[in-house]
């Protein structure tokens, strides 16, 4: 059976890179779009949102954009959402 994830905005500073993803996630597309990032990964990208690498973070972007393009008109939104996924810091790793 297929986990889920669910997202509880929190004050506390992310622990991995995929809680710095789903902050920036949340901000721009609320709490389901969380969990829709969670299963492109699983999906697309055969990974665990929780061992995605910044390696891996440019696919995860070609996969929104592509995702988005069919869910909203709003493509700056989607640019900005995408520009501040690139420039998470390179320790957001964990």
């Amino acid at each position: 059976m297929k986990q889920r994830y669910y997202f509880r905005p929190s004050t506390t500073q992310p622990n991995s890179l995929f809680d710095h993803i789903s902050n920036v996630t949340y901000k721009y597309f609320g709490v389901e779009a969380v969990e829709h990032i969670a299963g492109l990964l699983e999906t697309h990208l055969k990974r665990s949102p929780q061992d995605i690498s910044k390696d891996e973070l440019t696919s995860l972007i070609d996969w929104v954009k592509t995702a988005a393009s069919f869910l909203t008109p709003e493509t700056e939104q989607v640019q900005n959402y995408c520009a501040e996924l690139l420039s998470l810091p390179a320790n957001a790793d964990g």
